[in-house]
């Protein structure tokens, strides 16, 4: 990595580059932008914080044993990952960006603003469909005729 993860003290926000150089010939040159937000990095402490408690009580015999990635299961043993819980920790508010782009569509160099731009508009856009698709309430109607055997399933949906 380029630098350092920010911690705690580090201002809201930050971006970090990887490049990853292409090994062989069918593959493009690759790089990795890692945004780090202050916001992001407080759910997802509270968010570890609260796994680590169920995990506890899960230990101590409390709470059964379900999926909770604090757990380590040894034989008969049950202990809480404290290895686990500081990675977990120390990468909190950390997301990283994938891409193969070498240029901008007007040509400028990539920068970890446009990346990260561009899938934050993918979300919105993938955000906008998934919406849409529940606002039409498609609604299967099944119909039977006396003289026919089977079922017909029709599916209405209003249109505007």
């Amino acid at each position: 990595m380029a630098a350092r993860a920010p911690g705690p003290g580090h201002p809201g926000r930050a971006h970090l580059h990887q490049p990853r150089p292409a090994t062989n010939e069918g593959r493009r040159d690759q790089a990795i932008y890692y945004q780090y937000k202050a916001d992001r990095a407080r759910r997802a402490l509270r968010g570890i914080g609260e796994q680590v408690a169920k995990a506890e009580r899960a230990v101590a015999g409390q709470a059964p044993v379900k999926r909770n990635r604090f757990i380590q299961l040894d034989g008969g043993t049950r202990s809480v990952n404290r290895e686990l819980e500081a990675k977990a920790r120390a990468l909190a508010g950390i997301k990283g960006y994938h891409t193969n782009l070498a240029a901008c569509p007007d040509g400028t160099p990539v920068t970890a603003e446009f990346v990260i731009g561009a899938y934050h508009q993918l979300f919105q856009i993938e955000k906008s469909f998934r919406m849409s698709k529940h606002d039409l309430q498609a609604r299967p109607i099944s119909c039977r005729r006396r003289h026919e055997m089977g079922y017909a399933d029709v599916r209405v949906m209003p249109t505007s």
